[in-house]
């Protein structure tokens, strides 16, 4: 299906002719796109929020001021120790909630969209209802393989941090495992019918396959993301702020 899509044309497209072309569907089908991802993304931006607050509140708790300047190396790791026992717990949360995040997004999110884009993509008609129609009927194929990738990268991650930081390999393993194995994952599983462990292999294959586009795009994705999460913290700190100044101005 992503090898051989229905195209009028028989001349294979180009990587930047995809990308204008989907960019096109994004753009027909923008309030519906928008509105899950709202609905998908605010509870997280709270969760992080949350998380992100009751973090700084322990730091605040223990007298530390954020910034300080001059601090020698052992002032540094006496900190560092100071913190580890307080920020366990805090950290531990921020984890699960990422991991949960990423696995909402792509089954309430990314799995609807790849539908309605495959469709349309196709030369047919679907909405959004009809999308969310599809993933519950995926529904287990979609978590179970979700929730393999998710591990598998939770554990390679953790090994390699264990043996390839300090050498500065680690991150950019961890970045091409994540990317190569889950860019195609939800499509293949959303729309190939297969099972669990043919759906992961394939994802895997055609991943390493398109490996630099990949992360071209999802450096872009990120970009946009990041400066999405920014405003909504920044309006969220300034809410919070306001409504902590409002009694003492009465």
């Amino acid at each position: 299906m992503f090898d051989k899509p229905k195209n009028p044309s028989s001349r294979t497209n180009t990587f930047l002719e995809m990308i204008d072309r989907s960019l096109r569907i994004y753009r027909a089908n923008f309030v519906p796109f928008f509105a899950v991802a709202a609905i998908v993304q605010t509870p997280i931006a709270l969760l992080n929020f949350a998380v992100a607050s009751q973090q700084q509140q322990i730091i605040a708790n223990l007298g530390i001021t954020p910034g300080s300047a001059g601090m020698s190396a052992d002032q540094a790791q006496a900190l560092a120790r100071q913190l580890i026992g307080p920020l366990a717990g805090s950290l531990l949360v921020s984890l699960l909630v990422t991991v949960f995040s990423v696995f909402l997004q792509m089954i309430a999110l990314y799995a609807p969209v790849s539908y309605v884009v495959s469709e349309t993509y196709q030369g047919r008609t679907a909405a959004m209802a009809d999308a969310f129609s599809v993933v519950g009927k995926r529904l287990g194929a979609l978590a179970a393989g979700i929730g393999v990738y998710l591990a598998a990268l939770l554990v390679f991650s953790l090994a390699l941090t264990l043996v390839l930081f300090l050498c500065g390999l680690g991150l950019g393993l961890i970045v091409y495992g994540g990317l190569a194995g889950g860019a195609f994952l939800v499509p293949t599983l959303m729309l190939e019918r297969t099972t669990v462990q043919r759906g992961l292999a394939r994802a895997w294959s055609l991943g390493k396959a398109r490996i630099w586009p990949i992360i071209g795009v999802a450096a872009a994705t990120f970009l946009i993301s990041f400066v999405a999460d920014l405003v909504i913290t920044v309006l969220l700190s300034g809410l919070a702020a306001r409504s902590t100044r409002l009694p003492t101005l009465q």
